[in-house]
Parts: structure tokens; C-alpha cells; sequence
């Protein structure tokens, strides 16, 4: 069967282009069919795909290009090169609020009696709807969604998938970046209380909700074993890594305290992570993505939701290799030089998702905080969809 027709996206959070600079840097043509060809397990057969068609996109409007530094300031949320230093390598959010349409021509479908379209369609939603595109796509950069269908939040829910949502909205907003920009605020807060905690010193603490899950569990939060490890001379024959379950952060700087292991101060250190295979010095493992999705649905410029779910990817034989991995620890504190070996662990992300938004959001958030990130997190109102 060979044939042509368009269906038509929008945009519904700003894309972080690989190469910003470029004159028409938007959604590649390329990402976006590779992403649809994966869910219909469309591979190389020897030389050629089993299903051949083309794929182009055209916009409707012009593309809004704008520095991440100048309109996020100092949110990290995206922790890549920002490019203060170089012009040619800054990072750019790329953007349109007009339609785009695809048309997709000259495809070869060899099954009879059904619809390529059809077919096509479906993949579509299922590739937009587990992928974001360009940098820092699990935080909620580069969500696209079909026009005149169903809605992402009704196509997710439809499979059943354990969904959690949050409104952001402003009051007379006139900037579609300022909306973005509450966005991207809050689900840096959310991230970090799910998976590090957030410590502002002598302003506002709140301990890692995976923490407070893991020690539901009877399991052992891994920055408290290293802290025994390094400050008390604790033992650990066999210490657990949990929190790079939640995404893998390469090194972390522990701050100086009075705490629990001697009553007085402790310097502040910080600890380099690398991750080898068992018994082996190697890996081709450079990073663990994190298995939790932020999604920005827009509905006008004074208000957006985020959902929240698991990645599918946490299903696959990828992720199931994360149990044959150790994460190495090392640090040099008080004359002494460490290396902690942890064992990657394993525990339910879809019981953490709901024990951590739904039954214990508030536990442990201060009331009286005057910290406007406190004041934010409070008022944050999470549902299960």
C-alpha cells in the first residue's frame, strides 16, 4: 500500500536543542521517526526496514529561540554546559505555540487489510508519550502531543498507567516563558524532595521522600551508610545503592554539619561515583536516566499541567542490567582516602511514586518556612489521575 497523509502536533513545552545556534534548530525529522519506528519495532531486516515510509515536519508559525540562562537564572534543573564561557556551545530553548504538521508519503505496508495510517497514528502517540526530545527530556523539556485526539492525560490513562498530576497557574500572565519558567521551578522541587532532599541552609531542609520510603522498607538509605562509612568508621559488608535508581548523578557534595555521628561539626566532602560491573574494572554504562517522566501539557498561558508516571523503559532489558552493576564511592576526608563499593539495589518505583506523592507529600515539610521554595512545595497539590 502506498499513500500520503498529514497529522498535525503542537508544541507543548520548549525543546533544548543540541545545536541552538543553528538557523531552524527545532524537532528532528530523524529523532521523531526513529522514536516511532522503535515502538513498532520497525528494525533494520538485514538491509532494509520492514515498513518504509518518509517523514518530514513543516511549521506553521515562526520559532521562538531563547538562552536557558536568561530565562531559567539560576534553576539548575538542567545541569549540562550553559555555555557562559562560550558563545558557540550555549544551551537555547527552542519553541512555537503554531501547529506543525507532519506528512508522512511513499510508505510500503505489507499487511493486508490493515491501515498504515492507523497503524502509524497509534505508534505516534505511544513515541510522544514516552519520549521528550532534546536535552533534559525527562524533566519535562520537548513534550509534543498530537491535535484533534484524544488527550495525553486520557491516552495514559487508557493504559492503565499509574498517573499523578499537578496544576501549575498564574494569575494575568502575559509571557508564555514565565509559565514555562513556574514549570520548570516547580518540577525541580518536586525531583529533588522524590529523590536528594532539599537543604538550604539556615532556610529550609526537608529530608529525600526516598528515604523516608526506603526506611518504610527496612532498607538502608545509601548516603547514610556512606556517612557512617566515613565519619563513624561504621562496617558494611555488602551497602546498597537505591537513590540512582532515580538517575545517576556523578559526584556529591556532602556539607559540613553537626549531626548524629559525633555531636560536633564534620567538614564538608565531596564524594566521586562511578559505575563498573561486577567483578570487572568496566562498563558501557555512562549514565542511568531517571525511570520518572515529567510531562508539561499546555492548556492556555496562565496555566499548564505536569503529569508525572514511570517510565516503560524500567520493563526492558536495559534497566534490568542495573543489577549487575557497583557504584564505586570515592572520597579523600580527614587523611584518609575511600573507596565504597555499593551494590545497585532494586525496590518498586510505582509504590515509591504513590507512598511519595500521594500518602506522604507533606510529611516533613515546614509549615512556618518564610523560603519561598518552602512556600512552594507546600503549596503543590498532587492527585492521582
Amino acid at each position: 500500500m502506498q499513500g500520503f497523509f498529514e497529522v498535525e502536533l503542537s508544541q507543548h513545552s520548549p525543546l533544548l536543542h543540541y545545536q541552538g545556534m543553528q538557523s531552524g534548530a527545532f524537532l528532528s525529522d530523524a529523532a521523531l521517526k526513529a522514536a516511532v519506528d522503535e515502538q513498532m519495532d520497525n528494525l533494520l531486516d538485514g538491509n532494509r526496514k520492514k515498513i518504509t515510509y518518509s517523514l518530514y515536519s513543516q511549521l506553521s508559525g515562526n520559532i521562538e529561540r531563547e538562552l536557558y540562562e536568561n530565562r531559567m537564572g539560576k534553576n539548575k534543573l538542567y545541569f549540562g554546559d550553559t555555555g557562559i564561557k562560550n558563545q558557540s556551545i550555549k544551551t537555547y530553548m527552542i519553541y512555537t505555540h503554531k501547529p506543525i504538521k507532519l506528512f508522512i508519503s511513499d510508505y510500503h505496508y505489507d499487511e493486508v487489510g490493515s491501515s498504515f495510517q492507523d497503524c502509524f497514528v497509534e505508534n505516534l502517540k505511544s513515541a510522544l508519550a514516552f519520549n521528550n526530545f532534546g536535552k533534559r527530556g525527562n524533566k519535562g523539556f520537548g513534550c509534543f502531543w498530537l491535535n484533534n485526539e484524544e488527550t495525553l492525560e486520557n491516552y495514559l490513562k487508557n493504559l492503565q498507567i499509574p498517573l499523578y498530576k499537578f496544576s501549575v497557574k498564574l494569575n494575568r500572565n502575559t509571557n508564555v516563558w514565565t509559565l514555562y519558567k513556574g514549570c520548570y521551578d516547580q518540577i525541580d522541587l518536586v525531583y529533588k524532595r522524590l529523590k536528594s532532599g532539599i537543604n538550604i541552609p539556615k532556610k529550609f531542609y526537608t529530608n529525600s521522600l526516598l528515604f523516608q520510603y526506603l526506611n518504610s522498607q527496612g532498607l538502608q538509605w545509601d548516603k547514610k551508610s556512606l556517612k557512617d562509612i566515613i565519619l563513624s568508621g561504621k562496617k558494611y559488608p555488602n551497602p546498597k545503592m537505591y537513590r540512582f535508581r532515580l538517575g545517576y548523578a556523578q559526584e556529591h557534595i556532602y556539607k559540613a554539619d553537626k549531626g548524629e555521628h559525633t555531636g560536633q561539626a564534620h567538614k564538608a566532602f565531596t564524594v566521586k561515583y562511578t559505575i563498573t560491573e561486577k567483578e570487572k574494572n568496566d562498563t558501557n554504562i555512562k549514565r542511568i536516566p531517571s525511570p520518572i517522566m515529567f510531562k508539561i501539557v499546555y492548556k492556555d498561558i496562565n496555566e499548564a499541567d505536569i503529569l508525572i508516571f514511570v517510565h516503560q523503559w524500567v520493563k526492558s532489558d536495559e534497566y534490568k542490567r542495573l543489577d549487575d552493576i557497583q557504584i564505586i564511592a570515592t572520597t579523600d576526608y580527614n587523611m584518609h582516602h575511600y573507596n565504597i563499593k555499593f551494590d545497585m539495589d532494586n525496590f518498586d518505583i510505582e509504590d515509591f511514586l504513590n507512598f511519595a506523592l500521594i500518602t506522604n507529600w507533606k510529611t516533613g515539610l515546614p509549615t512556618t518556612s518564610k523560603d519561598p521554595n518552602a512556600k512552594k512545595l507546600c503549596n503543590i497539590k498532587i492527585s492521582k489521575v
